[in-house]
């Protein structure tokens, strides 16, 4: 499993807190806010538990055990933004529990949460007995707290449905759940999945996938796991009782994955990656070169330029990685007169996209340059011409124009796309509720939290539409709200030159963006 030790306090805290509020508080108290909606605090008071003396953690998850050295990561508290969560009494819990039984269903991650209840309560509760069935034919692990006859289940089914050994292999049927027999009956049903559904190779537990009565190798994830939890709804519906069993889904827990330059060059040897757009993709494709520069290993990257076309080879990998300028994505053309016309329906420069491997798309900086930045005199639509016309409106039919490009030229199957999303940029204090800030010069620190307390930018809800009405749809890097937040991450006074909030330093926010590139890639 790939379990990283920062990941585990934090992930059962935050999905133990519905569970915790229905037992201790009713669910009433929890209708007035969303506990899920908030930030981490420092709480000096914490862990909750010592987990070296806990009878219950796994070697996998003891971290600080396996020679983790920090420990500020245990001291993290969730605190919602509009009310504040009950601190966990494992005596109340208990009694709450009395004569019942609680079970998480899952895979390892609903381990996790269910290893965490259980030092949650001994370290409330050390003095209470408690007893351990274990029913490995079944997937079963039960710990009945005797004094309390309460019950705390962990049953292992990583997708919940069936997998079934035939004579061919095994298959995973997408309609069939015979294991829910074992869910009846129970007063609090934890259910999760997702962790399993992106493996493939020796990981992965089944040869093939059954929907119906057809078989396939594979089939696209993304649609599996939706017919899946389709199938599992709908036994929830047929087979649970609401008034003796509550139901709780665990949701989707994110991993964090370290960028790992040799691993990149790796998985992508002999592939082309090509950024496409106007500096802001030059600010990620110069991040990504930086990161895979990796002084420790005996790479000899070449550069070349040409044009508007900057390429880095990595001959031991043959990996290459392009930047195409190209701020509009549309054409922009000098028409009789000299007249300089962006068309907004025309693309006829995207033979060089065809060949790349991984396309990472973007554009918006440019559309907002006024003066004399401004790069056109027209918009052209067909055979109209416009002086001009609303920015969004013009925004719009040139991303819809490159999304039908993209659904018509690029094979999906050979080429990943990708369209980075709406970089921030922090030139007005007042945009985060700061005007005596000025601009992003002497900015130092983060804004704090996960919200951002400007207005969104309509160019977001433009992007998200014409993605969404994509044949095959690209994928967003949502970057905004990442990039809202880091009003200290910019050049500023320091660019060389005018002041400058809207690119990136460098090392800085854009090593994010690939991070999560990393990520996605690694998931494909």
């Amino acid at each position: 499993m790939n379990y990283k030790p920062h990941q585990h306090f934090c992930i059962v805290l935050l999905l133990l807190i519905n569970i915790i509020r229905v037992f201790v508080n009713g669910e009433t108290d929890m209708m007035s806010c969303n506990v899920f909606q908030g930030n981490w605090v420092v709480d000096q008071s914490y862990p909750l538990y010592n987990a070296s003396i806990c009878p219950f953690v796994g070697k996998e998850f003891n971290c600080v055990k396996n020679g983790r050295p920090d420990r500020l990561y245990l001291k993290y508290r969730w605190q919602p933004q509009n009310c504040s969560l009950s601190r966990f009494d494992g005596q109340i819990f208990l009694e709450n529990l009395r004569g019942k039984t609680i079970m998480f269903v899952g895979d390892s991650l609903s381990k996790n949460h269910w290893l965490s209840l259980l030092c949650m309560i001994y370290s409330s509760v050390p003095s209470a007995r408690f007893a351990i069935k274990l029913s490995g034919a079944n997937g079963m692990t039960t710990y009945t707290f005797t004094d309390y006859e309460a019950k705390v289940v962990y049953h292992h089914s990583l997708y919940l449905i069936d997998i079934v050994k035939e004579k061919f292999g095994k298959v995973m049927k997408l309609d069939s759940i015979t294991s829910g027999t074992h869910w009846l009956g129970v007063d609090y049903l934890v259910f999760n999945t997702w962790h399993w559904w992106t493996r493939k190779g020796p990981t992965q537990p089944f040869d093939f996938i059954q929907d119906g009565i057809d078989i396939y190798d594979d089939m696209d994830r993304l649609v599996a796991f939706g017919k899946a939890i389709d199938t599992w709804g709908r036994w929830v519906d047929a087979n649970i009782d609401p008034v003796r069993t509550k139901v709780f889904f665990q949701g989707i827990s994110p991993t964090h994955y370290k960028f790992d330059g040799e691993d990149f060059l790796r998985r992508n040897r002999e592939k082309k990656i090509i950024f496409v757009g106007d500096s802001l993709s030059s600010n990620q494709w110069q991040s990504l070169a930086c990161m895979l520069n990796n002084p420790d290993q005996r790479y000899s990257p070449s550069f070349a330029h040409q044009g508007s076309f900057s390429t880095i080879f990595f001959p031991e990998h043959g990996v290459t990685i392009m930047y195409l300028k190209n701020g509009f994505l549309v054409d922009l053309v000098i028409e009789e007169k000299g007249q300089r016309v962006l068309r907004l329906d025309s693309i006829s420069r995207g033979s060089k996209w065809k060949e790349a491997d991984i396309l990472i798309f973007n554009s918006y900086h440019w559309w907002l340059h006024g003066g004399p930045l401004k790069t056109w005199d027209y918009y052209r639509v067909g055979e109209r011409l416009y002086r001009d016309m609303p920015l969004m409106d013009a925004y719009k039919i040139a991303m819809t124009t490159w999304a039908r490009w993209v659904d018509s030229n690029i094979n999906h199957e050979k080429t990943r796309v990708f369209f980075q999303g709406i970089s921030a940029a922090h030139y007005e204090g007042k945009d985060w509720g700061a005007p005596s800030a000025g601009n992003c010069n002497g900015q130092t620190e983060p804004i704090p939290g996960s919200n951002y307390p400007g207005t969104r930018y309509t160019a977001e809800q433009v992007v998200t539409d014409v993605i969404a009405k994509m044949k095959n749809p690209a994928y967003l890097l949502d970057i905004t709200l990442l990039t809202q937040l880091r009003k200290d991450g910019h050049p500023s006074k320091y660019a060389g030159g005018a002041l400058d909030c809207s690119h990136w330093c460098l090392a800085g926010v854009p090593d994010t963006w690939n991070q999560i590139l990393y990520t996605i890639l690694l998931k494909d």
